[in-house]
């Protein structure tokens, strides 16, 4: 501790000797400046206006894609010729699919977006191009999701936080809908959870 008392006082000496003074101290530390916006809460988020777009019902098992030949999940897939939708949706033919595209925007990025879903049959789902999986049945197979009908089976998801996917500005979310047998359904809706 001596030690150290005499190197403090040596060292003060020198810059004293050679006209070094201290700096200025600010009345409050550079940090303590700083205003910080209060965080978001789930109120700002209560009306996430979605436009959906639909295909037509197609047979393929490939994924509808735009003239450039960008499937229709990426961001940057131009899908001019698609007709507005509102979810949930029933009007997929037995026997086909149908794409949905859904736009938001956000100024800011919500504390926790989660998504739930629910179709008859097989469901596949995108974020901003990133796939979040595929639930029920395959392509053309029997198998709901989240689904009250009579399936041959049905897989109960719960809701998915999206959050890390997001993007301030325009957002995309991205499904595909299998219909193989009578009944048709698809569902995705948004909430915010803090």
């Amino acid at each position: 501790m001596r030690t150290a008392l005499i190197c403090c006082t040596l060292l003060s000496t020198a810059c004293l000797d050679y006209g070094l003074t201290g700096m200025e101290q600010a009345d409050e530390p550079a940090w303590a400046q700083e205003t910080w916006d209060p965080p978001l809460s789930c109120a700002s988020f209560q009306d996430l206006e979605t436009r959906w777009i639909t295909s037509p019902a197609f047979t393929d098992f490939d994924d509808p894609a735009d003239r450039s030949g960008a499937s229709f999940w990426d961001p940057e897939a131009e899908l001019g010729d698609w007709e507005a939708a509102t979810l949930p949706h029933r009007d997929i033919p037995v026997g086909a699919d149908r794409a949905y595209v859904g736009t938001f925007s956000l100024e800011a990025l919500p504390p926790g977006l989660f998504i739930d879903i629910q179709s008859d049959d097989g469901l596949w789902v995108w974020v901003n191009g990133v796939e979040l999986g595929h639930w029920g049945g395959d392509w053309q197979q029997e198998g709901c999701v989240n689904d009250a009908a009579e399936c041959l089976y049905t897989v109960d998801i719960a809701p998915i936080e999206v959050t890390d996917l997001l993007v301030p500005g325009e957002n995309r979310l991205a499904a595909r809908v299998s219909n193989p047998v009578a009944n048709a359904w698809f569902e995705l809706s948004a909430s915010c959870q803090e």
